[in-house]
């Protein structure tokens, strides 16, 4: 049971990830110059749907025996910083004083940063684990 639990889980996670990466697309195709209300419609929407996929994550790594506690809670620190960065979007200082401007790019660079490194951590940590596995049946 456990495992259907776990998979169903990562597979709501795969589909809101298709809607959040649909939504990134369409960031990209309404420039800020030429769209700007669409473009910040479509940004917050992304943003604020992406927790969801790292929370089901932590469901689903949670209901599986096949990952570490510490893949859970990555992931769980990654919905954490994604609600905090949703946070500021929303109700953090706006665009149009410097300093507003400053906090709100500064928060961008570092969701991106944690992001992208929350990603890196998990590929080495699945083909640490990976190696692990392959060695340990070569010894067998």
């Amino acid at each position: 049971m456990p495992v259907r639990l776990s998979v169903f889980l990562a597979r709501i996670a795969g589909l809101i990830g298709l809607v959040v990466c649909a939504s990134f697309i369409g960031v990209a195709v309404t420039p800020e110059n030429r769209m700007l209300g669409l473009h910040v419609q479509v940004t917050l929407f992304a943003f604020r749907v992406f927790p969801a996929v790292t929370l089901f994550l932590v469901f689903a790594t949670l209901a599986s025996d096949v990952f570490p506690r510490r893949v859970a809670v990555v992931w769980g620190l990654l919905t954490v910083a994604l609600a905090a960065y949703v946070v500021i979007l929303t109700w953090g200082p706006g665009l149009t004083t410097p300093e507003g401007l400053v906090t709100q790019v500064t928060a961008q660079k570092i969701i991106a940063i944690v992001s992208i490194g929350t990603f890196v951590y998990l590929s080495f940590d699945a083909e640490n684990r990976h190696l692990a596995i392959a060695i340990s049946s070569q010894q067998v």
